[in-house]
């Protein structure tokens, strides 16, 4: 049995959870319009190991986002999960952020042939990366103003964006459609 505990904080979202052999058994997470991470990270990893009676000891890694993302949250997230490494002689697992969202959107909605992670990184551009139905990436994360997203899109292929830029660039996704 693999446990281990999981940390986000590369967004608005502070995220915590904690898996079983990949499997998730309890998350903490909310999203906040001001940055609290450095004040609920460690509020909210209290909670789980709470509710789940399991202490730093019973995890067999702790994992953490690499973004991309918010630089301060990224930094308070790292810190955290390292502290809790270093503590308890546990490895540390980083994984990207954007590959945490493909999963979730793949794993509820499989109907696509292309998945477009985009992330606000403030100012007229997003990262963006992309994912076919299994979640292999086809496009690493780059940086791009969000008017290169046009040049992105295939008519000829389903996809579906996603991220907290996805708002962002629904205007011009839709005017695409329209002129092409």
């Amino acid at each position: 049995m693999a446990l281990s505990l999981c940390i986000d904080t590369s967004s608005k979202n502070c995220s915590v959870a904690i898996f079983e052999n990949s499997k998730l058994i309890s998350v903490k997470e909310k999203k906040f319009d001001k940055p609290s991470h450095s004040e609920k990270v460690n509020v909210f990893v209290d909670i789980l190991l709470k509710e789940k009676k399991i202490s730093f000891s019973d995890f067999d890694f702790f994992a953490i986002s690499n973004g991309p993302g918010s630089f301060t949250g990224l930094r308070i997230g790292v810190a955290t999960i390292k502290a809790f490494c270093f503590a308890n002689k546990k490895p540390l697992v980083s994984v990207s952020s954007m590959k945490i969202m493909s999963e979730q959107v793949i794993r509820t909605n499989n109907n696509f042939d292309l998945y477009c992670a985009v992330v606000d990184a403030r100012g007229n551009e997003i990262y963006y990366s992309q994912f076919d139905k299994k979640n292999n990436i086809i496009s690493d994360t780059r940086l791009i103003s969000s008017e290169q997203t046009k040049s992105i899109i295939n008519k000829k292929q389903k996809y579906i964006f996603f991220g907290d830029a996805a708002d962002k660039i629904r205007s011009i996704v839709s005017q695409k459609k329209i002129n092409s």
